[in-house]
């Protein structure tokens, strides 16, 4: 079921809706908890300043009547009341600290037969609201002289009653000291001995303009949560109600609207079959119809480039299959039996050439000009493919016939960059280092044109980049004088010569291999042959590159001076 495109498009439909539905769900409940939650709060302050400014009129009121002077009204010298002793000694199981707590707590004043008759009444008028827990007058010091009627009993002897229900005459310690603050109002949380945790709103009380204590109004938490969850569920329950309403609709419409396209598949399925010449009736001008009409134009438009691709792959297969052959021709052309010399003791080489695409423009050669002057070459034609290889060929087919008229090394570099200059449209070039060495004396002749130095250096010494002039690369410009370098090798030194593909190889992260690393490899090899040294050298780049795709030719040679054993 769920394959069909019908009910995938109902599920992921009726998936976005209720997580829209659900979002703006938990945004409603949140806004209007928070509302609700607000409109508590605010209602509980209006009604503490309300009591605050109740209570300053009635105390004003005792002043301007002669009941009570206003010294006598802020006289706040307060009498403990003690603990009669037939209270005290049902208290059995109760701890001295809670003891002490009933003790300490309970005081009178000269104004107290007063304000129990006039206030208590004032005060318990606030129960009206059933959020509200207490609401009560208090002094400067935290002195209730008259709670609510509700805890405004005689002790009896049970601790937890007592505790619960006669809580007048008490002081109440205020960490926020909102008995002695003449801010409009303090809101603050509020746990209560009992037990109970309830938002508390204070509002100063001023007698004659002095400030005389606060009014306290207690909201219940419970209370207030419990209207929070009510409101909760109710937006619950509507929201979910609607939402089923809505999926029951959308998965109706749905299935209308997919008919059309039901029928398109029977269709496609006749061609999907393999009749191309089969056309899809269109009965319909909408999406469903420009689509019907689009897979007709489709069909039409395979059947012809099925035809193109057979005619395209065959001239690929040839193309391909030709420069299999021109791979292999050029491999072919670069000396590739080693040892080539077997009889000749003085030197050990080895050299690999791997292309990146079927034919290369890398190359390496070596050849002896007379019987003690060994010839060795490594080229890095500019570009890739077939061109590159085409310049390659010829520039090696003319390294080798001028290096065999035993020139000076530079003039045989020198004519062979005047003859690739010529008719140079392309503007390609290569980038040559050839190296001419007597195998008697160990005198090494070098020209480098534009190519990367190569390494030398033995096990004992160690090994470092040969310092030889650069040059401009072949093909570039004619006439040009090249300088050649002299060097003296002796026996036991390895001359590495590489191209660039080596260098600049990158692994799948981008890092390249540099110099830095192939010289590394030199210092820590233990190869004692040519061979071993390249084969090293190229199983630590392909170590390096991992899966990462080859980018350019990699042709190595390595050349071992064993110095004249005659």
């Amino acid at each position: 079921m769920f394959k069909k495109l019908s009910f995938r498009l109902s599920f992921f439909l009726m998936i976005i809706l209720g997580s829209i539905v659900t979002v703006f769900t938990i945004y409603l409940i949140n806004d209007r908890s928070d509302q609700l939650k607000q409109m508590m709060l605010q209602k509980g302050i209006a009604a503490a300043k309300t009591g605050a400014k109740i209570m300053s009129e009635t105390l004003d009121n005792v002043i301007e009547n002669n009941i009570y002077t206003k010294e006598e009204l802020f006289n706040d010298t307060l009498l403990a009341i003690p603990l009669p002793d037939s209270i005290f000694n049902l208290y059995k199981s109760v701890s001295k600290e809670d003891i002490a707590n009933i003790q300490k707590y309970h005081y009178q004043t000269g104004l107290d037969l007063l304000l129990d008759t006039l206030i208590m009444a004032i005060q318990d008028e606030f129960f009206e609201d059933p959020e509200v827990e207490f609401a009560v007058l208090c002094d400067n010091q935290g002195y209730t002289p008259s709670h609510n009627s509700i805890y405004n009993h005689p002790l009896e002897g049970n601790y937890k009653k007592d505790n619960e229900n006669s809580r007048s005459k008490r002081i109440y310690y205020d960490k926020n000291a909102a008995n002695n603050t003449t801010e409009p109002y303090i809101l603050e949380v509020y746990h209560r001995d009992t037990g109970e945790e309830m938002w508390k709103m204070s509002s100063p009380v001023f007698v004659k303009g002095t400030h005389w204590g606060s009014f306290r109004i207690g909201f219940s938490m419970k209370k207030t949560e419990e209207a929070i969850n009510g409101l909760k569920e109710r937006l619950i329950i509507m929201m979910s109600l609607m939402l089923l309403v809505t999926v029951i609709l959308l998965n109706r419409v749905t299935a209308f609207m997919m008919k059309p396209l039901d029928s398109l598949h029977k269709n496609v399925s006749r061609v999907s079959k393999g009749d191309l010449s089969y056309q899809i009736k269109v009965n319909t001008t909408d999406e469903i119809g420009d689509l019907a009409r689009a897979f007709n134009k489709m069909t039409s438009d395979l059947n012809e480039y099925i035809i193109t691709l057979q005619e395209t792959t065959a001239t690929k297969e040839r193309i391909q299959s030709e420069l299999n052959v021109g791979k292999d021709i050029q491999k072919r052309m670069l000396p590739h039996v080693f040892p080539p010399f077997p009889n000749r003791t003085e030197f050990d080489i080895f050299a690999i050439m791997e292309p990146a695409k079927e034919v290369a423009g890398d190359f390496y050669d070596f050849f002896f000009i007379d019987e003690n002057r060994f010839c060795f070459i490594i080229s890095d034609v500019s570009g890739k493919g077939v061109p590159s290889a085409l310049f390659m060929v010829i520039t090696k087919t003319l390294l080798q016939a001028e290096a065999q008229r035993d020139y000076a090394l530079n003039e045989v570099i020198a004519s062979v960059n005047n003859s690739l200059t010529e008719n140079n449209d392309t503007a390609m070039f290569a980038t040559t280092f050839c190296g001419l060495l007597d195998l008697s004396s160990g005198d090494l002749q070098i020209v480098n044109a534009g190519h990367n130095p190569p390494i030398i250096g033995n096990n004992v010494d160690g090994y470092k980049y040969m310092e030889v002039d650069q040059n401009i690369a072949l093909g570039i410009f004619d006439n040009f004088e090249f300088k050649v370098n002299h060097s003296k090798i002796k026996p036991g030194d390895k001359m590495l010569l590489y191209t660039d593909g080596i260098t600049e190889a990158f692994n799948p992260d981008e890092e390249l291999f540099s110099e830095e690393r192939l010289l590394n490899i030199m210092r820590k090899s233990e190869a004692s042959t040519s061979k071993q040294l390249v084969m090293d050298i190229r199983k630590e780049i392909k170590n390096f590159t991992k899966d990462a795709e080859q980018s350019d030719d990699i042709t190595i040679l390595a050349v071992t001076y064993n110095g004249n054993s005659k």
